[in-house]
């Protein structure tokens, strides 16, 4: 295949082509590099694609017991005790893009003012309701979440060590936990590979109560 030949016979009627077919190569390539080259392009495509976050992955609508909401309906106006026994589904694709290209990595950081932690969660593109409902959780003392999540008549003796809060999204495939232990509130997302095994694409841990230290989990595609 002579791609010198070609340009002049499919596009030798366009001006300047002449003179651009001085500079490609008069030579024979065998077919077989040419097919090589353009399923190694064709892949690299594929590849690519499949890393990048597919337009519109971010969950638009929201579903609290099969009534609709854009996820921008929850910010910190929500009344969000009203979520509490509620079903909340919506729909994230899995993708491959959300881990770290190398090991696994554990960081550690602070933050002055607990409600700083929406600028970390937002970082990580969480979707608002989850953001909101975590923010909701922490940002009070256990006793208060302990007797909003078990009712005013509960001895807190007894619910110490308990977790508070729930699941958001699809649990099986891609889905998230906001739960407090504690002056301890943890924010994860998951992906469910099986029926039986979940996968932590990251997880986010920190103090509810100052200073408000924490740690944030990213998965490699390297491994733990």
């Amino acid at each position: 295949m002579n791609f010198r030949v070609l340009m002049k016979k499919y596009i030798g009627w366009c001006p300047g082509v002449e003179s651009a077919a001085r500079f490609v190569p008069d030579r024979d390539i065998p077919e077989t590099y040419v097919i090589g080259a353009s399923l190694a392009v064709v892949l690299s495509g594929i590849y690519y694609s499949n890393l990048m976050p597919p337009t519109g992955w971010e969950p638009k609508i929201v579903y609290i017991d099969g009534i609709e909401y854009p996820d921008t309906y929850f910010n910190e106006s929500f009344d969000y005790s009203s979520l509490k026994g509620k079903k909340i589904v919506f729909h994230q694709p899995f993708n491959r893009s959300e881990f770290l290209m190398g090991s696994s990595q554990i960081e550690e950081f602070g933050i002055s003012e607990f409600d700083e932690l929406e600028g970390i969660l937002d970082e990580l593109r969480t979707p608002k309701i989850v953001v909101g409902y975590a923010l909701w959780i922490g940002n009070c003392t256990w006793e208060e979440a302990a007797i909003w999540w078990h009712g005013d008549s509960v001895d807190l003796n007894d619910v110490i060590g308990t977790n508070i809060g729930r699941i958001f999204g699809d649990y099986d495939d891609v889905y998230y936990e906001a739960v407090r232990n504690g002056n301890t509130l943890s924010i994860s997302k998951y992906h469910r590979k099986s029926e039986t095994v979940r996968s932590a694409i990251w997880s986010v841990e920190v103090s509810c109560t100052p200073p408000h230290l924490g740690t944030m989990f990213r998965r490699g595609l390297g491994g733990s």
